[in-house]
């Protein structure tokens, strides 16, 4: 598979494990289960951004850029690590809410079976993604 085609499924990778951590979420109202989606929202961006970082890099030099694109690969890393900050802001956010507000968690079991199987997509999904990074070279 090329750059193109591992971005674009991790999007719809993303998407799915996205959709699978709400579910969780909702079920069980559960603020580190929310934590875990908003992660995935990152994941999703990033995701996003590596498919377009990818097409842009693969542009040739030109009178611009004359050792070609490469480097949007390393913006969009930079851009990434902003969107982990934001995120790690609203989890603390919704968490210290949860401190002084709690609530009775329910059907807690089945939220974290729901949740270990989407980290489990996760997982096979960061493989591919660490695999193909390191074959191509790319920061993206």
């Amino acid at each position: 598979m090329n750059k193109k085609s591992i971005a674009a499924s991790a999007i719809i990778g993303g998407v799915l494990i996205f959709v699978i951590k709400i579910y969780a979420w909702v079920i069980s109202d559960s603020v580190a289960l929310l934590s875990d989606a908003l992660e995935s929202i990152v994941n999703i961006l990033a995701s996003v951004m590596m498919f377009i970082s990818v097409w842009i890099s693969a542009r040739p030099p030109d009178e611009s850029h004359r050792y070609g694109h490469q480097k949007i690969e390393n913006i969009s890393c930079f851009i990434e690590g902003f969107l982990v900050i934001i995120a790690g802001i609203l989890i603390g956010r919704a968490a210290y809410g949860r401190l002084f507000n709690p609530v009775m968690l329910v059907e807690l079991d089945f939220a974290i079976l729901i949740s270990l199987f989407a980290t489990s997509l996760n997982g096979a999904l960061s493989w591919l993604l660490m695999r193909t990074a390191s074959e191509t070279h790319s920061m993206a």
